[in-house]
């Protein structure tokens, strides 16, 4: 529970503060986390990412700092902590960057970009693969159109190949031999994407101020991270309530050949739920938590009344027992018709006598 309440509370504090274009100019951020997003699969993979976060953040003087999944996952732990951990680390980033390349997306980053969008988080997608791709005839982005024309979103498009013969020919031309290309070229499209970031940190929000608290915390609830916490404990204690407590006292008191005792078995059990009732009614809306709203009080209050009101005001109940109420509803009444009036002994007589009725 306390794990599941961190998510909460790590991704408000992230994205319900003040967005950081509306701050005061005098109190500008000295940095930005950002989630590097991308395939990771393969040493090529693994090495580009590494080369272009250092990269982005060298040349940004440690304004942005980039959080890597790859150096988050860890191989034993079964496939959901392994998503879990990542999304965690997505919804808690100031900032994150998609690396669209291939001519089919990796899907666990077309994902990843969707729960971002959903947390209204500034997000950059950077494509370095020259070949054409997507379904927008080259009219719009190289990638699939359902993950085109997102707010808050900057699309970077590089040819990674022209990129690399630029940096290639720049090198042979100083002569000396010493220049990398490869290092050049990532050093080039690390400031295209802090350029991206100045950009969409410029853009205002679009979750509106006073529903980003209650977005968030479904953001949290969302995913099903394996540690439910609240909502799995209220359906836990609902089930234990439902099975244990209600039937148990019914159950046994079928099986008691004697009435008396059969009687007295099904009576505290009655009680007992009643009891469980106010527990439950007081409990449980504090439990869920998530939904924010102090309702146990009025659950608890209403359970107060209506018993209170049953026991000790209302005529046809008061003092009576539970066969003489029984025996009241046995007989109907109309209010609009004059007749003698019967009490609830009279009505409980009435009701298990076989002979002629004499208040008739």
């Amino acid at each position: 529970m306390s794990n599941h309440r961190d998510d909460i509370n790590a991704i408000l504090d992230t994205h319900t503060e003040l967005d950081p274009s509306q701050r005061e100019i005098s109190h500008p951020p000295q940095s930005y986390t950002y989630y590097h997003a991308g395939p990771l699969f393969t040493l090529a993979e693994l090495h580009t990412n590494t080369l272009l976060s250092q990269a982005i953040q060298r040349k940004s003087r440690g304004k942005f700092i980039p959080i890597l999944p790859q150096d988050l996952e860890q191989r034993d732990l079964n496939p959901q902590s392994i998503r879990d951990e990542d999304l965690r680390a997505l919804l808690a980033c100031d900032l994150a960057m998609f690396t669209y390349d291939g001519a089919e997306l990796d899907a666990g980053t077309v994902v990843e970009y969707m729960v971002s969008k959903m947390a209204d988080i500034p997000a950059v997608i950077l494509r370095s693969d020259f070949r054409g791709a997507g379904d927008q005839g080259g009219k719009g982005d190289s990638w699939n159109l359902m993950s085109s024309c997102w707010p808050r979103t900057v699309g970077i498009s590089v040819d990674a190949m022209l990129e690399y013969k630029s940096a290639l020919s720049r090198s042979m031309g100083q002569g000396n031999g010493t220049t990398d290309p490869g290092e050049n070229m990532v050093e080039e499209i690390a400031q295209r994407v802090i350029d991206g970031f100045e950009r969409v940190l410029k853009e205002p929000p679009r979750l509106p101020k006073e529903l980003r608290e209650s977005v968030y915390h479904w953001l949290a609830l969302m995913p099903g991270f394996k540690n439910g916490g609240d909502r799995n404990n209220a359906a836990l204690l609902a089930k234990l309530f439902t099975i244990w407590q209600r039937l148990n006292s019914y159950f046994l008191g079928a099986e008691l050949p004697n009435s008396a005792l059969r009687e007295k078995t099904q009576t505290l059990g009655a009680a007992w739920n009643v009891v469980w009732v106010f527990v439950t009614n007081f409990t449980i809306p504090y439990m869920i938590d998530d939904i924010h709203f102090a309702v146990g009080w009025v659950f608890g209050s209403v359970s107060v009344v209506a018993v209170i009101f049953t026991f000790f005001f209302l005529p046809e109940t008061k003092g009576r027992a539970l066969e003489e109420i029984d025996a009241i509803f046995a007989i109907p009444f109309n209010p609009f018709r004059k007749t003698p009036f019967i009490s609830p002994t009279q009505s409980y007589v009435l009701a298990n006598s076989k002979g002629t009725n004499r208040w008739r």
